[in-house]
């Protein structure tokens, strides 16, 4: 599981794109957003998945760290 979590924040990390020069007017617009929305929406369907698996305490360190457990 804590592959998986892995995965997705890189997934994240590589989509970033930062601007060094400072917010811009399209700054907030959906385009820049569509990343975080998608993190989010990872996060939420990695969370739902994680309650069907079986407990894995040996592969599941961060994810059991993430969700509480």
């Amino acid at each position: 599981m804590d592959a998986i979590l892995l995965l997705i924040v890189l997934v994240f990390i590589v989509s970033l794109r930062p601007n060094l020069r400072g917010p811009s007017p399209d700054y907030l617009n959906r385009t820049t957003t569509a990343s975080i929305n998608g993190l989010f929406l990872m996060l939420v369907l990695f969370s739902h998945l994680v309650t069907y698996m079986p407990p894995m305490q040996h592969w599941s360190t961060l994810t059991n760290l993430w969700m509480a457990h």
